[in-house]
Parts: structure tokens; sequence; C-alpha cells
């Protein structure tokens, strides 16, 4: 029990009692009520706001502390008495008059009875917290959503005693008992714990950290004090509390704050200017953030919010064309103690320090006309905004303080001195890159100053890239790439991991996976360089080069590319499969308009001829292009790697999908999947896959080598349904083949085929359908031929599955095969039937060679156990 208040009142009272149940946590306990008999009718129903007000802390605060016990009150005959004896709180009065009083009381059970100040310097914790509490209450009690903003901050505006200047919310000397409970340490204290909120700018945050800190056995039934406080909100924010609570707890007085704002250039200005007065002992700066709200001719209005850490300051805000300002209020939700705000039209909004590009006249870097606010120089960043008319062109000495180019934007450095003395950023979208094109003059900037941007957009992607930097800086390390990273090497056909300090080498690909953005540091690639190309008999021709610059180069702009044929190979994220150009026709596949464009920082794969074992490409400045477009993007990423399978019925599309959980992750009960909610509609053909018996929307199945999934599908109409796959994000080198076991007939979907088939029957049919999906299987050159009316129907299809090799015959009479080792050693040799399914025992573990005929032809796989 708490100590130092423990009173004994002794009278003819009559006792008033009831019980209190909280809707949120179940507790039940007795509410007893102690007053003379002639206010028995007054005080009942002035109590009557104490179950209300339990809801409400209750709510904020977590369990009662004593609801093993009882609240009450007991009125004395001291009619100023006001005091949080523990679960009998000692009232002057208890009518009507008393009950925000009440509220007060009740509140302390919490903060200070359960929670109590380790020393009276402390008092605020105390005080401050249960006047704040009331606030909470109106904000609870205000309406039916418990969340009366305005009845809240009404409460809270009503302390007048917050703006005493002179005095600190900590006590340094708290012997003077008599001069503890004084209005100002029950006001700014509560205030502080608004500020508190308003500060940390997360509502849900906020308030489970008054709960938790109520209800931490690390204080709950002991001590706290206002450091302990600040350590405990820091850890649950991970934000840094120490200036908010020097300011507003160690020091005195609060901020007077001016303003003026200048709209031009596309951008608005506003200076904030705080005066605290001429009194040395307040504060010059209280730095807090600050919400500024924009009120617009058109009736709409928008709130920014800033962080003000300075006397007098400036923020720049840009709005869409066409709104203009007719008034700004600062701090318009009043989360700040200050004095009223006003606007002095004599407070210089000064020009931003950085300069905007605009383009509306011309190319010319040096027409103000072009900028916001005139021609950058060392002094003032620049900034080049994408969808400009025109892009600058520099073309003699220029001079910034840093540069920012966005995504899509271009400059181009043509002659002249280019001098960056801070940082120069090229950022970069998951669809755009930003350019710079510099084919002359020279450029001045320090390698540690350059930061190119490459986001990455799905971690589980594979990124072909070329690094648009050389030197020390020019690391996967100091490029902020984590996983390995890898050159591709020819002659053993093969990636080589590289070292964590190996410097990127201009010209030449890598490969790497990664959960972050990449940011590129160093000295920036404006030479020609050469890059040496093989041809081996492992490895052919293929050889993984990249763009080293940072823009777009013209493939056809190449011209000293020696035996090589006049084609690249670019892999796209997005689609999960290549694109492909070729020169001598003008003719591309998967690549959209410009197909002979090569992006920044892309690799690419190109070939040495067929008849030469060696050959070079050189890359040069001459070809760079401004280009924008970026295929590095990929679709969103998925925890697991996914598969949808689609059925189109009269128009009408159902999806399945099968999502593949690590083997060394997944177990059933933690990843089950979702069933199938059949809608019954005669317009389409539902499709599900199989389970233990149930029909499953979404199957969760472990990422094996290969696995078999029987499907089923629902019909209530006649007619023709085609299977292809709508969405995927599988390991490379997976297979996906459609299995119809009415006629047996394969169909590999994964390449972008699809499988039809009219449906003569209605109802369901459960397991007509499976879906093989293998990582194990891969082809020789000579093929058995396929169906000439359906490139994707296949007479067989060979994977391993454990210890067996697995071949699936369909409509391939008279077929055979052949095992050898890879030393050519025949192991085994025998028939296979068709339209079945063979099992062949694999001999042991290793390599063999799967040789298969038939009618049409033969084909030789290569199997690995």
């Amino acid at each position: 029990i708490v100590p130092y208040y423990v009173m004994v009142a002794v009278s003819n009272y009559q006792e008033i009692s009831q019980t209190y149940t909280n809707i949120e946590n179940g507790h039940s306990f007795p509410l007893k009520y102690y007053t003379a008999p002639f206010l028995v009718s007054e005080v009942t129903t002035a109590v009557s706001i104490i179950p209300s007000a339990l809801d409400a802390f209750i709510h904020y605060f977590g369990d009662y502390p004593f609801k093993d016990e009882l609240y009450g009150m007991t009125q004395i005959g001291y009619p100023h008495a006001a005091i949080e004896t523990q679960t009998n709180a000692i009232m002057g009065g208890l009518t009507s008059g008393w009950q925000e009083t009440m509220v007060h009381e009740l509140s302390h059970m919490w903060f200070a009875n359960s929670i109590t100040n380790e020393t009276w310097q402390h008092i605020w914790l105390n005080e401050g917290f249960a006047t704040y509490a009331e606030a909470l209450y109106y904000r609870y009690t205000g309406n039916s959503s418990h969340n009366d903003e305005a009845a809240y901050l009404s409460h809270l505006k009503s302390m007048s005693y917050r703006f005493e200047s002179t005095r600190t919310l900590y006590r340094e000397d708290d012997s003077d008992f008599t001069s503890l409970f004084q209005y100002f340490y029950y006001h700014k204290g509560a205030w502080l714990l608004h500020m508190l909120r308003g500060y940390i700018n997360n509502d849900p945050l906020f308030f489970d950290i008054l709960k938790s800190y109520a209800q931490d056995a690390q204080f709950k039934y002991g001590h706290s004090d206002s450091e302990t406080f600040r350590e405990y909100i820091e850890d649950k924010t991970d934000m840094d509390f120490e200036t908010f609570f020097d300011q507003w707890l160690y020091d005195i007085s609060f901020p007077n704050y001016q303003y003026n704002y200048m709209q031009a250039e596309g951008l608005t200005g506003v200076t904030l200017m705080q005066t605290q007065g001429s009194d040395p002992s307040k504060p010059d700066v209280f730095e807090m953030f600050m919400e500024i709200k924009f009120n617009f001719n058109d009736g709409t209005n928008r709130i920014e919010r800033v962080f003000n850490n300075k006397q007098t300051q400036t923020f720049y805000f840009e709005f869409e064309a066409g709104k203009t300002i007719s008034s700004i209020n600062l701090d318009p939700n009043d989360w700040i103690l200050r004095e009223a705000i006003t606007r002095n039209t004599n407070l210089t909004v000064d020009p931003p320090p950085f300069r905007r590009w605009k383009g509306t006249v011309s190319d010319n870097w040096n027409l103000s006309a072009n900028w916001d606010f005139g021609v950058p120089d060392a002094q003032t960043d620049a900034i080049i905004r994408t969808g400009a008319p025109h892009y600058p062109k520099i073309t003699g000495d220029v001079s910034v303080k840093s540069l920012t180019i966005e995504p899509g934007a271009l400059v181009e450095h043509q002659e002249g001195t280019f001098t960056i003395g801070g940082q120069f950023h090229l950022k970069s979208t998951h669809d755009y890159n930003s350019s710079f094109i510099s084919t002359g003059g020279s450029l001045v900037v320090e390698p540690d100053s350059v930061k190119i941007y490459q986001p990455i957009s799905n971690p589980a992607y594979n990124y072909a890239m070329s690094s648009p930097v050389s030197g020390p800086l020019a690391t996967k390390t100091k490029s902020g790439i984590t996983g390995n990273t890898y050159t591709y090497y020819n002659p053993l056909n093969n990636f080589k991991l590289m070292a964590d300090d190996e410097q990127f080498e201009p010209g030449k690909g890598f490969v790497f996976k990664n959960s972050a953005p990449v940011v590129f540091s160093g000295k920036i690639n404006r030479g020609t360089y050469i890059q040496p190309l093989i041809r081996s008999q492992k490895g052919k021709g293929w050889n993984l080069v990249g763009n080293p610059y940072t823009a777009a180069i013209d493939w056809t702009q190449l011209t000293n590319k020696v035996n090589v044929d006049d084609s690249f190979w670019l892999f796209r994220n997005e689609l999960g499969l290549y694109g492909v150009y070729n020169n001598p026709s003008g003719t591309s596949v998967n690549l959209p308009a410009d197909p002979h464009i090569i992006p920044t920082r892309h690799a690419i794969w190109v070939r040495v001829n067929i008849e030469e074992t060696a050959g070079s490409i050189t890359f040069s400045p001459s070809a760079l292009r401004p280009h924008t477009h970026n295929y590095l993007k990929s679709s969103s990423a998925a925890k697991y790697p996914y598969i949808k399978l689609a059925v189109d019925f009269n128009n009408n599309r159902d999806e399945l999908a099968i999502a593949l959980i690590p083997e060394n992750k997944y177990n059933e009960a933690s990843y089950k999947g979702s069933s199938k909610y059949f809608s019954n509609n005669s317009l389409y053909c539902e499709v599900y896959s199989l389970s233990n018996g149930e029909s499953m929307a979404i199957n969760n199945l472990p990422l094996l080598q290969t696995i078999s999934v029987p499907l089923g599908i629902s019909n209530l109409s006649k007619g023709e349904a085609v299977f292809s796959i709508s969405d995927a994000q599988l390991p490379d080198y997976t297979t996906v083949v459609l299995l119809d076991n009415h006629n047996y007939e394969l169909t590999e979907l994964r390449s972008g085929g699809n499988y039809s088939v009219m449906l003569e029957n209605t109802g369901k049919q459960n397991e007509r359908f499976e879906l093989i999906i293998s990582q194990s299987s891969s082809t020789a050159t000579e093929d058995i031929k396929l169906d000439e009316t359906n490139n994707n129907k296949m007479p067989l299809m060979v994977f391993s599955e454990q210890d067996k090799i697995i071949v699936l015959i369909s409509g391939l009479n008279k077929a055979r095969y052949s095992l050898y080792d890879l030393s050519g050693r025949m192991l085994e040799e025998g028939e296979l039937l068709n339209n079945s399914r063979n099992t062949i025992s694999a001999p042991g573990k290793g390599v063999f060679l799967l040789k298969l005929g038939g009618e049409t032809g033969s084909s030789t796989y290569k199997v690995s156990f």
C-alpha cells in the first residue's frame, strides 16, 4: 500500500454499494461510496460516471490495479480535499460539481498508487498523468467510437497553468511539501504527454506505450522517475527523446512562433521563426515537429509535417499545378504548447538552396528561364526533374554544389569542365533510370560522392548487371550487395564467385541476388572499354558482358564487334524469359520499342561466332543514347515460389494456386492451404487441386525436385476449357507439364503453352488432370518430333523421382530405352509402354544418359541423382 496517503474517516456515513463489470476483460469488483445520508440521492446520480471512467481507463491503461479489492470514495468535511488514498479516494464532495475531480482521483489508482513517482521531484508523473487522464476520459466518453478528439483537445486547452514560463516541470527542490501540489505540474505534465503523442505521430503505438507502461512489472506496484520513463518510450519507439525531455521537462518556457510564406516558381516556401523573447534563461529553440496546413482557393487543404530545429528555418513544398494558397495554419491540431501563432509579412522567405530544372525554353544549362529561381552555382544544389520538355546540355564550364538526376531525367555533358562539389545522385525506380551522358570535357567529382541507385524489387530473382563505376569503391560489398555475386567463366561453362573486395570490371556482367537496393559509388566510367570474348567446347561462345555507362547504349552503334554474332540476349525479370535482338534483320522478341537499346547497368549475353575461338566487343561513349527504360524490374516479390493455373471457359477465368515451400521449412500444419469454395456458376469451369481428399483453391506443398499435383474440375455446362499458366515465380529450369489422364496427353505449359479440351460431360471430375512440376529433366539436341499441330504437346517426359527415372509416354508407339553411364557403357535397355507412366530404377548415384527411341526419332536425356 502507498504509505504517504493513509486516512481514517469517522462519521454517520451511508454506504452506496454497486458492482462494476468491464466488458473488455470481464473483471468485476465492488464500488462503494460513503456520504452523508441526506446526500445519497444526489451522490448516487453523480457517481454514475465512475463505470464509464473505469471503462475508459481500463481501455487506455489496462487492468484496474486493485481489481481483487474494490474502488470507492469517501466524502469528508474538508471542502477542498481530494486525495487518492489507495482504493478509496478522499473527496471534499461527491455531488455533480465534483465529477471531474472524481475522474482525476480514479486515474491515480494507476498513476500514483500502482506506479509512484520515485521522489516528489517527479511529481508530474503522478499529477501530469492523472490530469492527462481527464482528457482521455472525455475522448473516450465523447462519442460511441471512443475517439472524440474535439472533447479531448478542448479539455487540454482549458489548462491555463501550462503557460507558466519561469519554472521547470522537473522540481529540483522538493523539500517544501506545501508548494508541491500546484496546477503548473498538473497542466504542463498533461501537455507533455499530449505533445509526446503528437511527436510520436503514431496513435496505436502511443496508446500501446501508455498501457504497457501502466502494466509493466518493472513499474507496477513500484516506482518510476522521469529518466526511466524516457528510456522506456525510447525503447518502445526506437526514437531519441533526450532533447524533447530536456526542453519540456528540465527547461523553462515554451515557444512563440511567427511565420511567412511565398508561393513562386512552382514552389511554396514557408519560413518559421521562434521568438521566445530576450530572457537569456529561455531556450532559443524548441525542437519540434510542426504541422503546416495549406488551404487552397479551390476549398481543399493539405497538411505537411516538418521538423523545426532552428530559430529561423525555411521549408519548401511543391503542389499540383493550379493550386493557389489562400492561407496557412501552423500547428492546426495544437500538438505544441505554445502562444498564438502570427504571420509576419516582413519575415524574409529565402529562395531554396537548390535549383530545379524546368526546361521550358531550351536545353541551355545557363539560361535562367530553364530553372526555378535561377541558374545553380557552386553554392547551390541542382535537381533535374523528370517530365521536362527539354533536358540540359552542358557545353562549357559548370559548377554546382550537388547534382540529383531523377528517374527518367537526363543530363548530357558534351564539353567543358563539369564540377560537382558535393554528391552526385543518379536515381532509379523499378521502371525508369536516370541518365548521364558524358561524351566530352572533364568531370570533377569525388568517387565516394557518386551515388547511383538501383532498386531491387524481388530478392528471389537473379539480377544480371554491369557496374557504371570503377575503382576501389566499385565492389559488391561497397555497393551494398550482400548475396553471392558471380561472373560467367566460359572455358568451364560455370559461374565464378567474386571476392568481397574484387573490383567490378567495366563492360563485364555479373549476377547476384540482393534484398536491398544497390548503390554504386566510384569513378564514373567515361572511356572506351574492350571486353575479350571466348568460345570453348564447354561454354560454346557465350559471354556475359554489360553496359558500362550511366546511360543507355545503342547496339547498332557499337561498330567494333569482332567475331561476334550481331545479336544480344537480355533476361527480363518481369517476364521470366529472355528478350533477343537480331541486328541483321532488325528483329526482336520479348523486347519493347527500341529493342536495340541496352539500358544503363544491364548485362547481356553475347556469343562468339561458331567458327572462331575468340572475339571482342568494344564499348564506346559514341554509342550512348538518351533512354530511361529499365528491364531490371521484377514482378512483386512472393514469399515462396508459386504457380497459378488458369482455366478459361466461356470467356470466364478461374484459377488455382500452388505455393512451393522449401522442404526444410515445410510442415503441413504450419503451411495449411485454403479450401476451394465453389461458386457453382455454370459460366465457369472451376479448377482445384486435391490434398488428402480435400478440394483446394490454394495448395501449399513442399518444394521437391519433382512434384505431381492431382487436379480436378467442376463444370455445370458443356464447352471448351483452356488451361494455361497465368502467373508464376519458379526456380530456374523448372518444367511444368499438364497431364490429361483421360487420353494421356502431355502439354508443356511453362513456355506459354496451353491445353484445350472439350468438356462433353458436366459435374465434378476429380483427378482427371495432373500437374507435374519438375526441376530435373533436360534434353539433348536430337528430339523426337512434336505434334506439328500443337508444339506444346509432348510425346514423352523424363524426370527423376527419388531413386527412379520416370518416363511418361503419350502417343509414342514401339518406344524403347537404353541407359548409359557417362563413359558410354550401356547399363540397361528395354521397352516402354505407350500412354503410360514407366519407371526405371537408377543404377546408383551419379549422372546417366537415357536414350529413348520411337517411330518418329530419338532423344537423349541427362538424368542425375
